[in-house]
């Protein structure tokens, strides 16, 4: 799935740690990397007894949900929904109908920060394409005309979905890896996995504990260094983190200016708020994927502000002078790296 979002490093990395004996292995039993989504996406699965045969269903499991999800799919629920905006209501697949109702109430919840109704602006800058163009006022005026998630009309009854105006553009970059990972990870739990770690293109997903009942680590990138180079290890389990930054989708404008992928609802620019990252620690992947995006744009004081009040999400904000604040509630877990 073709995604304008950060390709964001968060490796996970096992502790060494000696064996135990349990039904969890030191290393992977099962692995498998694969190319989904528009991005490298990796299984791996430290259960003694796992089924082989468990990953590739899972990946089957996630194609049958890009095929959904995927705007740039003809036949998928949100290409026929963009196709007829304007115009009529869609029948759409279950999954499709809860992920757009749980976008639509974050987009409340932060306050248009977070708005799945940005594919005009998206293909305004096009900044994937690596042409750096940087739209006058007049065209980015132009495409803000066509956003606005309260155009999204949902019908749960008939679990049918409506776009009010013709030429909004739903484009679920922001949240589709997230979604489909927690979809993912509830499919490898389902069929009785208790270790594993989800890695796609960057959203990771944590299922169980290591072989020795501790917890997994995670590096967080360092925003403009080589991969590898980490600023934080997060130590954690049954948990999803995700990160949303300046420096992977980008180019550097004649003015100076860094102009990256994540635009801001409100002004129909690249958010420039101060932050170079945010990672954001959640129980559940989907909301970590949305709210990577949403804080992002609130930037550090209104994000932080807003992360305190949630309950069980964390997140690491990274500053453009490479300053790293970490909300209280996760403090214990995340060690910076100096």
């Amino acid at each position: 799935m073709k995604k304008l979002f950060v390709y964001i490093i968060l490796i996970a990395i096992l502790l060494s740690f000696n064996s135990c004996g349990s039904e969890i292995s030191k290393t992977p039993v099962s692995t498998k990397t694969t190319f989904a989504m528009d991005t490298v996406c990796t299984i791996k699965i430290y259960d003694k007894n796992a089924d082989e045969k468990i990953i590739d269903d899972a990946f089957a499991y996630v194609s049958d949900l890009e095929n959904l999800l995927s705007r740039y799919i003809s036949t998928s629920d949100i290409a026929k929904i963009n196709e007829n905006a304007g115009k009529s209501y869609v029948k759409v697949d279950r999954h499709t109908l809860e992920l757009l109702k749980e976008c639509v109430y974050y987009s409340d919840q932060t306050d248009g920060a977070f708005d799945i109704t940005l594919g005009s602006l998206i293909d305004l800058w096009d900044i994937e394409s690596g042409r750096n163009y940087i739209p006058s006022k007049s065209e980015i005026e132009n495409a803000m005309k066509y956003t606005g998630y309260k155009n999204i009309l949902i019908d749960e009854k008939n679990c049918s979905v409506k776009l009010a105006k013709k030429g909004v553009i739903i484009d679920l970059g922001a949240v589709a890896k997230g979604y489909i990972s927690q979809m993912t990870r509830q499919f490898l739990v389902g069929k009785g996995i208790k270790s594993a770690i989800i890695d796609f293109g960057g959203n990771i997903v944590l299922i169980g504990k290591n072989y020795k009942g501790d917890n997994f680590a995670v590096g967080i990138q360092k925003p403009f260094n080589d991969r590898g180079e980490y600023l934080a290890a997060v130590q954690s389990d049954n948990c999803a983190m995700v990160s949303s930054g300046n420096y992977e989708r980008y180019f550097t404008g004649p003015d100076g200016v860094i102009y990256h992928h994540i635009i801001d609802p409100k002004t129909g620019y690249p958010a420039q708020n101060g932050l170079n990252q945010v990672t954001i620690i959640a129980d559940d992947a989907t909301v970590a994927d949305i709210l990577s995006t949403g804080v992002y744009v609130m930037g550090d004081n209104e994000g932080y502000d807003y992360i305190q009040k949630t309950e069980n999400i964390g997140a690491v904000f990274v500053m453009n002078d490479g300053n790293v604040i970490v909300t209280e509630n996760i403090k214990n877990y995340v060690n910076i790296i100096k």
